[in-house]
């Protein structure tokens, strides 16, 4: 594939996406599903308008609040509010500002979940580059089309929260260090750059120090000292913004937050993070969004070291080594700061957003499987698909009709496995087929992700 074709494709799947998470975007998902996405705007917006953040907050380790209400609801509103790392919340805050807002209840889903489907069209665009520099770019340009046309990612890339921003700058990291890793040209600025990367990443989310620890280890494994050196001087110096800014406010409240935070992570259960994410696929908090390119991609995700790191090849070895220890890292650090369980009253559990950040990964995995089918078809390889999308894609299909119509799933299924058996006994017309299940498949995520209000619950945002 020659440069010109292959950025002209990758502007257009972009566009794609862009034009799907629009359609809505400020109703699907609802109002409410995730309050955070109120949070964030209220703390960015005081900070910047008063000089201090103030919003809502669940936690008791604020010694006062008041209640404020809006929306016909009424929130707990706390300040200094620094629970939080800036940078979200200073995004928001610039948003809002230049959008003319003043005032709390003048904050609109229309105007902050704007700033999540601008990272998701970078995201989309990265997924495109680092599934190229990895391994080709027919396999990047795959992924990049399951991430910018899966109804599930869809959803997710519209909520305003921190894991929308965790993710590109994830991506670029993995870009940065596949590209430069075991080059004989190697960039001095390389651990400088992921120092900056893996410092924004914790000042995001606390969730985003996996990033310094998976840059820090794969540094290590290569015995590179003098890259960890410079690497671990920027990332460190980045992450004591976070506390000088808890200093500067109120040291003890800051202090009481980190605290009360770590004990709410393990107060949910015991450990079920991975039982939790196959079985309870969220958006948010409490709406199930059953997705098969999700199911298919955490089952390649979870066995990729299995079947992904077997190449001779020292270089593309660990250009694979270093797209799956980013992702990796970021999971353990998830097992280990919380249980997994549902969310309770209190906050503690697990939140559908946490596992933005590993979507892309997930779509590269399925992009490489898919062109290995491609290009030596395997029956016993073709089935899983057939079980996980095309069962997915029959399911989204038979939402739209009435009820009465839903009995027919095992017709579709049925007649589904007939093509897939075809397949295999008609070699000479195996692409063309291949060619047009594929087309089938993306036409229905496609209708399904315009008309999500019909399938999932949809809810503006009440006037002030």
């Amino acid at each position: 594939m020659n440069k010109s074709k292959y950025w002209i494709l990758l502007v257009l799947i972009s566009g794609l996406g862009l034009v799907l998470r629009l359609n809505n975007y400020d109703q699907v998902p609802p109002w409410r599903e995730a309050d955070d996405e109120i949070h964030y705007a209220w703390a960015g917006l005081t900070w910047l308008r008063e000089g201090t953040p103030k919003s809502w907050s669940y936690l008791s380790s604020y010694p006062t609040f008041e209640t404020y209400l809006a929306w016909d609801t009424k929130w707990r509103l706390v300040s200094p509010m620094l629970e939080k790392p800036p940078v979200y919340i200073l995004l928001n805050g610039v948003l809002l500002v230049l959008t003319g807002v003043k005032n709390l209840d003048q904050v609109r889903l229309s105007v902050i979940r704007l700033l999540p489907i601008i990272f998701s069209l970078i995201t989309i665009y990265l997924i495109g580059l680092v599934g190229k520099k990895v391994f080709r770019p027919a396999i990047g340009l795959l992924a990049a089309l399951f991430y910018a046309l899966t109804p599930i990612v869809v959803l997710s890339n519209r909520l305003s929260v921190t894991e929308n921003l965790l993710t590109p700058i994830f991506l670029v990291a993995t870009l940065v260090f596949v590209h430069e890793s075991k080059s004989k040209h190697s960039s001095s600025y390389q651990p400088w750059l992921l120092g900056i990367l893996a410092g924004l990443a914790a000042l995001t989310k606390q969730s985003g120090i996996a990033l310094a620890v998976a840059l820090g280890c794969l540094f290590a494994y290569q015995r590179e000292w003098q890259k960890l050196w410079r690497f671990g001087l920027t990332a460190f110096g980045l992450n004591l913004i976070y506390p000088a800014i808890g200093w500067y406010y109120n040291w003890p409240l800051f202090s009481s937050l980190v605290a009360e935070q770590r004990r709410i992570g393990l107060q949910g259960g015991l450990p079920q993070l991975i039982l939790t994410i196959l079985s309870r696929p969220l958006i948010g908090s409490e709406h199930l969004f059953v997705d098969g390119t999700l199911l298919l991609g955490y089952l390649l995700f979870f066995t990729s070291p299995y079947w992904l790191l077997t190449l001779k090849t020292k270089t593309e070895n660990w250009k694979r080594i270093g797209l799956l220890t980013i992702p990796f890292t970021y999971i353990i650090y998830l097992a280990l700061a919380t249980t997994g369980a549902e969310p309770m009253g209190s906050g503690q559990g697990f939140w559908g957003w946490y596992m933005y950040p590993l979507f892309p990964y997930l779509t590269v995995l399925i992009a490489v499987i898919l062109y290995d089918i491609w290009q030596a078809f395997s029956l016993f390889k073709f089935l899983p698909l057939f079980l996980l999308l095309g069962s997915s894609a029959v399911r989204f299909s038979l939402l739209f009709l009435p009820q009465s119509l839903h009995y027919r799933w095992q017709m579709s299924l049925g007649l589904l496995l007939v093509l897939v058996l075809a397949l295999w006994q008609l070699p000479k017309y195996r692409k063309i087929m291949l060619t047009l299940l594929f087309l089938l498949f993306l036409a229905v995520n496609i209708f399904t992700s315009i008309h999500l209000d019909q399938i999932y619950p949809s809810l503006a945002q009440p006037t002030p």
